[in-house]
């Protein structure tokens, strides 16, 4: 089975926010469906950018690299590095 690294970027205000699933189109329905915690409030959603790879530990090994960047300048170059 697959999983997808991704990073949502809000409609609402601009922020970001990064995860990872085995389903992309159903996690962003959650998502822009207030189903989910910490991205309820700033719905709609979009999606900015994903990554398929073949595990989950890989998945959640790009996540927490992801996260550890805390600067949205940082990770755009990373995306944009990433292509």
């Amino acid at each position: 089975m697959n999983y997808h690294v991704y990073i949502l970027k809000s409609l609402c205000d601009g922020s970001f926010y990064i995860g990872q699933t085995n389903n992309l189109v159903s996690r962003l329905q959650r998502h822009n469906g207030g189903l989910e915690k910490y991205t309820k409030t700033k719905a709609p959603w979009e999606i900015f950018w994903s990554m398929e790879v073949g595990t989950r530990s890989e998945a959640m090994r790009i996540e927490k690299k992801l996260k550890n960047m805390k600067s949205r300048r940082r990770i755009i170059a990373f995306v944009e590095a990433k292509g």
